[in-house]
C-alpha cells in the first residue's frame, strides 16, 4: 500500500462543540480496504 499521507499510530476520537452543534472525529490505522469496510 502506498503511503503518501500520515497514518495514525492508533485509534483516536475527538469531540468539539460549536454553537450548540457537536462534531466528532474518529481515526484509526487500517491496512486494507476490507478493514475500512469492517471499521
Amino acid at each position: 500500500m502506498k503511503k503518501d499521507y500520515p497514518v495514525p499510530a492508533g485509534y483516536l476520537e475527538r469531540e468539539t462543540e460549536v454553537k450548540k452543534s457537536r462534531f466528532i472525529a474518529r481515526v484509526a490505522p487500517v491496512s486494507s480496504r476490507e478493514e475500512v469496510k469492517d471499521w
